[in-house]
Protein backbone atom coordinates (compact mmCIF):
# COMPACT_ATOMS: atom_id res chain seq x y z
CA UNK A 1 0.00 0.00 0.00
CA UNK A 2 2.82 2.40 0.81
CA UNK A 3 4.38 1.77 -2.60
CA UNK A 4 1.11 2.53 -4.37
CA UNK A 5 0.71 5.76 -2.42
CA UNK A 6 4.22 6.78 -3.49
CA UNK A 7 3.24 6.19 -7.10
CA UNK A 8 -0.23 7.74 -7.14
CA UNK A 9 -0.44 10.23 -4.24
CA UNK A 10 2.89 12.04 -4.52
CA UNK A 11 1.58 15.57 -3.92
CA UNK A 12 -0.38 14.50 -0.83
CA UNK A 13 2.69 12.77 0.59
CA UNK A 14 4.87 15.83 -0.04
CA UNK A 15 2.34 18.04 1.74
CA UNK A 16 2.13 15.66 4.73
CA UNK A 17 5.91 15.27 4.99
CA UNK A 18 6.34 19.06 5.07
CA UNK A 19 3.60 19.34 7.70
CA UNK A 20 5.26 16.69 9.88
CA UNK A 21 8.63 18.42 9.60
CA UNK A 22 7.09 21.65 10.85
CA UNK A 23 5.22 19.99 13.72
CA UNK A 24 8.29 18.46 15.34
CA UNK A 25 6.97 14.91 15.08
CA UNK A 26 10.28 13.73 13.64
CA UNK A 27 11.53 12.57 17.04
CA UNK A 28 8.41 10.44 17.53
CA UNK A 29 8.79 8.82 14.11
CA UNK A 30 12.48 8.28 14.73
CA UNK A 31 11.71 6.56 18.02
CA UNK A 32 9.02 4.45 16.35
CA UNK A 33 11.37 3.39 13.54
CA UNK A 34 14.12 2.65 16.06
CA UNK A 35 11.87 0.44 18.20
CA UNK A 36 10.33 -1.37 15.23
CA UNK A 37 13.76 -1.98 13.71
CA UNK A 38 15.19 -3.10 17.04
CA UNK A 39 12.34 -5.58 17.49
CA UNK A 40 12.89 -6.97 13.99
CA UNK A 41 16.64 -7.24 14.45
CA UNK A 42 16.34 -8.96 17.82
CA UNK A 43 13.60 -11.36 16.70
CA UNK A 44 14.74 -12.01 13.14
CA UNK A 45 18.45 -11.46 12.55
CA UNK A 46 18.80 -14.15 9.85
CA UNK A 47 21.59 -13.89 7.28
CA UNK A 48 21.31 -17.35 5.71
CA UNK A 49 18.56 -19.26 3.97
CA UNK A 50 15.85 -18.04 1.63
CA UNK A 51 16.07 -14.58 0.09
CA UNK A 52 12.96 -13.35 1.87
CA UNK A 53 14.42 -14.08 5.31
CA UNK A 54 17.45 -11.97 4.45
CA UNK A 55 15.18 -9.22 3.02
CA UNK A 56 13.24 -9.04 6.30
CA UNK A 57 16.51 -8.77 8.22
CA UNK A 58 17.71 -5.95 5.93
CA UNK A 59 14.41 -4.09 6.36
CA UNK A 60 14.79 -4.39 10.14
CA UNK A 61 18.32 -3.04 10.07
CA UNK A 62 17.28 -0.20 7.75
CA UNK A 63 14.46 0.80 10.12
CA UNK A 64 16.82 0.60 13.10
CA UNK A 65 19.44 2.83 11.45
CA UNK A 66 16.80 5.25 10.16
CA UNK A 67 15.44 5.60 13.69
CA UNK A 68 18.89 6.35 15.11
CA UNK A 69 19.51 8.90 12.37
CA UNK A 70 16.16 10.65 12.92
CA UNK A 71 16.60 10.76 16.70
CA UNK A 72 20.17 12.02 16.81
CA UNK A 73 20.64 13.90 13.53
CA UNK A 74 17.28 15.29 12.36
CA UNK A 75 18.79 18.63 11.37
CA UNK A 76 21.03 16.97 8.75
CA UNK A 77 17.99 15.51 7.08
CA UNK A 78 15.36 18.17 7.53
CA UNK A 79 16.68 21.71 7.60
CA UNK A 80 17.46 24.08 4.75
CA UNK A 81 16.69 24.24 1.08
CA UNK A 82 19.62 21.96 0.28
CA UNK A 83 18.64 19.29 2.83
CA UNK A 84 18.29 15.70 1.75
CA UNK A 85 14.54 15.70 2.31
CA UNK A 86 14.01 18.80 0.14
CA UNK A 87 16.09 17.32 -2.68
CA UNK A 88 14.17 14.05 -2.56
CA UNK A 89 10.78 15.75 -2.37
CA UNK A 90 11.52 17.67 -5.58
CA UNK A 91 12.65 14.52 -7.43
CA UNK A 92 9.69 12.76 -9.10
CA UNK A 93 11.88 9.86 -10.25
CA UNK A 94 12.70 9.10 -6.59
CA UNK A 95 9.02 8.58 -5.80
CA UNK A 96 8.50 6.39 -8.86
CA UNK A 97 11.53 4.16 -8.21
CA UNK A 98 10.88 3.76 -4.48
CA UNK A 99 7.20 3.15 -5.16
CA UNK A 100 7.89 0.44 -7.72
CA UNK A 101 10.50 -1.18 -5.45
CA UNK A 102 8.06 -1.18 -2.52
CA UNK A 103 5.25 -2.72 -4.61
CA UNK A 104 7.53 -5.42 -6.05
CA UNK A 105 9.03 -6.24 -2.64
CA UNK A 106 5.57 -6.36 -1.08
CA UNK A 107 4.29 -8.75 -3.74
CA UNK A 108 7.37 -10.97 -3.47
CA UNK A 109 7.22 -11.13 0.33
CA UNK A 110 3.48 -11.83 0.23
CA UNK A 111 4.01 -14.68 -2.23
CA UNK A 112 6.81 -16.11 -0.09
CA UNK A 113 4.64 -15.93 3.04
CA UNK A 114 1.68 -17.72 1.49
Amino acid sequence: MAGLSLLFKRQMLIREIKRLKESGAVYFFGLSAFLAGLAMVLAHNVWQGEWWRIAITLIGWAAFLKGIFLIFFPENLLTGEQSLSEKLLRNKLFFVLIGIAAVVLGICLSCAAF
